[in-house]
């Protein structure tokens, strides 16, 4: 799944991601969230299998900036995802290797997402720093169908556009913190940040971030399986 609004260079990185997913997966099936500006574009990629039409008050009849597009994330990819089991995607995002495998991970947990790059920032709550605890990424998030992650999402969005948090991925941390989900930690080579220094141990399955050339980024980041800084 993938969320994309305002600009059409977002759908234009969805287009890039979904085909490189379709590359590596070819039974993938693809959908796209979007709102009425760019539904007609999305349903002419040949990527998307399926595309969502959005009518939010968030995004509809307004500027979209940065904080509009990411609160329209946190308010659609759980309630208008087709699927029992979703792999949600940011638009600037490619496959290197088939990641069908890492849905079984929701057997045992009710959803999946790494830790940001650099993830040693503290993390405070209540004015209380928490020691150990810090920043999960929400550009990648592997989740199911139930009640408590329904849950979750909609505290997100709430906690995001109404209590005072900078990202949407502060925010996501916070209400980790007090709902009864149990996530897993995805190691890095299944969410590879390449524009910020990472230690890596194995290949690397799924890039994150931005290039004009992501083959070459995907030659280089594994030159090597062994373990290396990038």
């Amino acid at each position: 799944v993938y969320a994309v609004c305002g600009a059409e260079s977002f759908l234009r990185e969805a287009v890039t991601s979904a085909t490189s997913l379709k590359r590596v997966d070819d039974e993938a099936h693809v959908t796209l969230i979007t709102t009425p500006s760019l539904a007609r574009e999305g349903r002419a990629a040949a990527p998307f299998d399926h595309v969502v039409e959005v009518r939010d008050d968030t995004v509809n009849g307004r500027d979209v900036d940065w904080q509009t597009g990411l609160s329209f994330k946190a308010a659609t990819i759980y309630e208008h995802s087709p699927y029992e089991r979703t792999l949600f995607l940011d638009s600037d995002t490619y496959f290197v290797d088939n990641c069908r495998g890492l849905l079984g991970l929701l057997d045992y947990f009710d959803l999946c997402l790494a830790k940001t790059p650099g993830h040693g920032t503290p993390f405070e709550e209540n004015g209380r720093e928490i020691g150990g605890y810090s920043s999960y990424s929400s550009g990648v998030i592997l989740f199911a169908k139930r009640s408590k992650n329904e849950k979750l999402f909609s505290d997100w969005r709430t906690a995001f556009e109404n209590g005072g948090f900078w990202g949407d991925q502060r925010a996501l941390t916070h209400v980790l913190l007090g709902n009864e989900v149990t996530p897993y930690v995805l190691p890095n080579n299944w969410h590879a940040v390449f524009g910020s220094f990472e230690n890596y141990s194995g290949r690397v399955h799924l890039l994150h971030g931005r290039h004009h050339d992501l083959p070459y980024i995907t030659d280089r980041i594994n030159v090597t399986t062994a373990g290396r800084v990038w």
